[in-house]
């Protein structure tokens, strides 16, 4: 079993504020000291004060291609990090071990499709230090999420998980995750340059030509084997202008 962090907080007894009964009660804003145990490592909801430090996970997380995001969320800032994980829908967890900053959690409540309206609950970002890997920080992450899921009625959590990541898919997978759609995207300009035929390489253009000089020369093949079964009256017949 796991030591526990030992913390001295405030706390407030209910026969310290109402005092002994017929006595007007005794000030409120004195407060008596326990100890309270808190865990080795715990898991709470991201905080005006945790910024900074995420940030600096958030980019270690990005380094080692663990986020999907594109090239403008990449130099991401401080400020702006906090703006995107305060959008509407947006829910993010933090691991933390001796009170650092271990891991996160990014959850959001889109739906899994346009055309769908069941209740969704998505994992966007699921990272943990290296250094602190294999101790099932994961799993506490995870499991808040199922706590959220159960709270807000979800009958189901979905995943974004990079596609070279084998590692995540497959711990995933052991917890019941399994594949559902493959969504493969390219930039805007790239498509409409390959629907046009304008990226097509010299190779390209040459493999083309010779595909197209195959189809002819079948074409003029199989155009001649035709003529060679037709009977003779018919080319005869066909032919009888040209004398």
């Amino acid at each position: 079993m796991r030591p526990a962090l030992a913390r001295r907080a405030t706390t407030w007894h209910a026969e310290a504020l109402a005092g002994p009964a017929g006595s007007p009660s005794q000030d409120p804003r004195t407060p008596q000291e326990v100890d309270v145990a808190r865990p080795w490592t715990y898991v709470r909801s991201v905080d005006d004060r945790d910024w900074t430090a995420l940030h600096a996970l958030w980019t270690q997380a990005v380094e080692q291609n663990a986020v999907m995001v594109d090239s403008v969320v990449r130099a991401i800032s401080t400020d702006r990090l906090q703006q995107v994980l305060s959008r509407p829908g947006v829910m993010t967890y933090l691991a933390l071990h001796e009170d650092t900053l271990i891991g996160f959690l990014v959850l959001t409540t889109n739906p899994l499709s346009g055309l769908t309206e069941s209740p969704n609950l998505t994992v966007e970002v699921l990272y943990v230090d290296p250094d602190h890997r294999g101790r099932g920080i994961a799993r506490q992450l995870l499991a808040r999420a199922a706590a959220t899921a159960e709270k807000r009625g979800t009958t189901q959590i979905a995943a974004s998980v990079p596609a070279a990541a084998r590692d995540s898919n497959r711990y995933l997978a052991r917890l019941g995750f399994s594949p559902l759609v493959t969504r493969r995207v390219v930039p805007t300009a790239v498509l409409a340059r390959k629907l046009a035929g304008e990226d097509r390489t010299p190779l390209d253009r040459v493999l083309a030509k010779r595909r197209n000089l195959r189809a002819r020369s079948s074409a003029v093949a199989a155009s001649l084997a035709g003529a060679e079964l037709r009977p003779v009256s018919d080319l005869q017949d066909r032919h009888a202008h040209l004398v």
